[in-house]
């Protein structure tokens, strides 16, 4: 692993952590009070289109889920403070991941905390078009399976003194000037020899790869925000401008349909999955409250978060429909 490499990656991480959110407050995303509605009104405003557009790909395995996602927190029922509304559990929801990783955050930063020298692997593979992309990701499933195994063995042998104790999240990037996915893992684990030895074992199982696409280093707050960031980049930027690309996006949801994103490796699980039903104290005043544009509406017409779409966010609205 080159110095310059180690250096980029790790500057890269530090630049994106500035716009992410701390560790304390993402854990609270799963809570809601009367501000914090606006932000999901937000979510909610960008999710319907995503799922309109996703909707409108008539050819999609996905096509009916695309469109249950566009029910998802429809209707807002306010009991006595508490609001109820139905989750989509989709991983293209903006809403909905926005609890999934307080949730992910929640079940394992304590285990996470109690590792000893932590250090943020990265592996990759060549990067593939769309027709190969369900096989590469099976293929490195596979291969990250048979390390864990092997680096267990060698354990039960003595020949080493350690094994894979952390977590390993999937994601996928889209390229859009080569029109090619980078399926990726990222880790949290224990112990540089470990890391580094997980590393040479991707290597030696994947010969078209090179050691410059590979990294591990000390991890930081900042790792973790990145690895409990979801397995897809909704929102993507190219020359400078954010867009939404729904057939690519397509593509990588159909290719990870039935797989999991996170999977912990001598740590508890904690499922990936948002309830159907949630119900939360807001302390808004009782009624029904439908969506409809960019709010919610009660009976009588009067918008419970008065949220407007700003300019950028209606050009990242625009940018979805001429990405079908």
């Amino acid at each position: 692993m080159g110095k310059d490499t180690h250096k980029k990656r790790e500057n890269q991480v530090s630049k994106n952590s500035k716009f992410s959110e701390p560790l304390d407050k993402l854990a609270q995303l799963g809570t809601r009070d009367k501000k914090s509605l606006k932000s999901k009104a937000k979510s909610k405003f960008l999710a319907t289109k995503i799922s309109v557009g996703l909707g409108n790909i008539e050819d999609s395995i996905l096509n009916k889920s695309y469109w249950n996602s566009y029910w998802c927190n429809r209707t807002l029922l306010a009991t006595e403070g508490s609001v109820t509304s139905h989750y989509c559990n989709a991983r293209w929801c903006l809403v909905c991941n926005r609890i999934r990783m307080a949730k992910m955050i929640n079940g394992y930063i304590t285990p996470l905390g109690k590792l000893s020298d932590k250090y943020f692997v990265t592996l990759t593979v060549p990067n593939c078009d769309a027709s190969l992309l369900g096989v590469t990701i099976r293929k490195m499933l596979n291969c990250f399976k048979q390390i864990t195994e092997t680096m267990k063995k060698r354990k039960q042998r003595g020949d080493k003194d350690y094994q894979i104790v952390g977590i390993r999240k999937l994601e996928c990037t889209y390229n859009e000037h080569t029109d090619t996915y980078h399926p990726h893992f990222h880790l949290i684990v224990s112990g540089e020899n470990c890391a580094s030895d997980i590393v040479k074992e991707w290597l030696h199982r994947n010969p078209k790869c090179t050691i410059k696409a590979q990294d591990y280093r000390k991890a930081n707050e900042g790792s973790i925000i990145e690895l409990f960031k979801y397995f897809a980049k909704i929102v993507s930027k190219v020359n400078g401008c954010y867009t939404i690309h729904l057939k690519s996006l397509d593509v990588i949801f159909c290719s990870m349909l039935g797989l999991r994103v996170f999977q912990p490796i001598g740590i508890k699980k904690v499922t990936e999955d948002v309830e159907g039903l949630i119900s939360e104290y807001i302390g808004i005043e009782d009624g029904v409250w439908t969506w409809y544009e960019s709010d919610w509406y009660d009976e009588e017409g009067v918008a419970l978060t008065c949220y407007v779409p700003s300019e950028n966010i209606k050009k990242l609205s625009d940018s979805i429909k001429k990405a079908v």
